[in-house]
Formats: C-alpha cells, sequence, structure tokens
C-alpha cells in the first residue's frame, strides 16, 4: 500500500495496550491447575492472539479437560488484573493523534471480549479514540486466524477490504488479515520473522510514516 489506508484496523492486546504478560499468566495458572504441561513462556507462545477455543482444543489434544466455566474465571481474573496493571504500548496514544489529524478512519477488532476491552482501554485512557469502534471475535461466527472479524469490521466502517490495514502482533491475526485480503503491519519490538506476508516494524513511533501520513 503506497497511499495512507481508508480504514486502519487494530488489534487491542499487544497493539494498543501491553496486557498479554499479565493474562497469559493469569490463563497458565488455570492451565496448569487442570495439568496443562506448560511453562508460562511456552503458555504464551502458544496462546497470544488465539481465542478460548483453541485452548479447550489445545486441552483436548493432551486428554484434558476444563471445567465449562472455566472462562469466567479467566475473564473475571484477567480483568481484574488488567484493570489495576495493563498499560499503553510506547507511542500509541501520538500514532492515534497522527491517525485523527489525518482524518483517516480507524476502530480495534480483537479476539478478546467486549468487557475486556473496554478494560484495558479505560486504564490506559485510550477508549475516547475508539468509542463505537469496537469489535469482538464473539461477534462472528470465527474469531481470527479466520478473516470474519476483520471483514466485519471493514463491513461495519463500509469499507472495502482491500482499502483497509491491518495493525496485528501475532501470527494468528496476521494469517487473519491475509485471509481478508488486508495488507498487515505487525508490531514486533524484537526482532522476528513476519507471518503471513505482513511488514514487521519495530516501535509505534515510525507507524505514521510507515501509514504515508
Amino acid at each position: 500500500m503506497t497511499m495512507p489506508p481508508k480504514l486502519v484496523i487494530f488489534d487491542c492486546d499487544g497493539v494498543l495496550v501491553d496486557s498479554e504478560a499479565i493474562a497469559n499468566a493469569v490463563l497458565h495458572d488455570i492451565l496448569a491447575r487442570h495439568g496443562a504441561p506448560l511453562t508460562l513462556a511456552q503458555s504464551e507462545a502458544e496462546f497470544t492472539g488465539k481465542n478460548r477455543y483453541a485452548i479447550t482444543a489445545y486441552m483436548d489434544s493432551h486428554g484434558l479437560s476444563l471445567p465449562a466455566n472455566w472462562s469466567d474465571e479467566f475473564y473475571d481474573r484477567s480483568i481484574a488484573e488488567l484493570s489495576k496493571h495493563c498499560q499503553p504500548i510506547p507511542h500509541i496514544q501520538s500514532a492515534l493523534d497522527a491517525l485523527v489529524a489525518a482524518n483517516i478512519p480507524f476502530c480495534v477488532a480483537s479476539n478478546g471480549i467486549h468487557p475486556k476491552m473496554n478494560a484495558t482501554l479505560t486504564k490506559t485512557g485510550l477508549l475516547p479514540y475508539f468509542a463505537g469502534k469496537m469489535y469482538s471475535g464473539y461477534d462472528v461466527p470465527n474469531g481470527k486466524p479466520a478473516p470474519d472479524l476483520f471483514l466485519h469490521a471493514a463491513a461495519q466502517n463500509q469499507t472495502d477490504p482491500a482499502d483497509c490495514l491491518v495493525i496485528e502482533d501475532s501470527a494468528s491475526g496476521c494469517a487473519a488479515a491475509a485471509a481478508a485480503n488486508m495488507p498487515c503491519l505487525v508490531y514486533t519490538p524484537k526482532p522476528a520473522d513476519p507471518p503471513h506476508g505482513a511488514i514487521p516494524f519495530a516501535s509505534m513511533a515510525d507507524l505514521p510514516k510507515l501509514l504515508h501520513l
């Protein structure tokens, strides 16, 4: 994409807010109590960007099970921790301000539930940027890595998918963008191979230039 996009679609966790380590610590504790053979680091690598169905599928594949209400415990505990400790990704507010100044619409599309997005964006002061422009993987038949969520966000904003740009941090999200035929930038503060043809960048301070603002 050589021109500014007509719609920028942000992932939430790891892109707007530094929440993944906090939520993963809660998830790892729950899974470990039910026998999952994972270290904390392995849990983060396995489940970042994925939804609860991927987690239950992993447990099933290892002959393990979770109680029916396990996701209620996860969200209750993680939202409580995020509401106290979540921080914004460095330079994200200045990047959002640049989009506002350029009059380029943007939204957030996350596999997480709406209350979690509300909690993290409220704690970090970013919620006013996204009021009325928040989409969850639970709003569509299939969350990431399926394209449904990004296509839903584009449709809600009356924008052709080809004119959208996705900002992601996970392989699952990059796969969803590729499946939706949307160009994707992947935020990787540490060097990493970009998944699914996404273009890597290391700092949100670089985002306005990458968007040709």
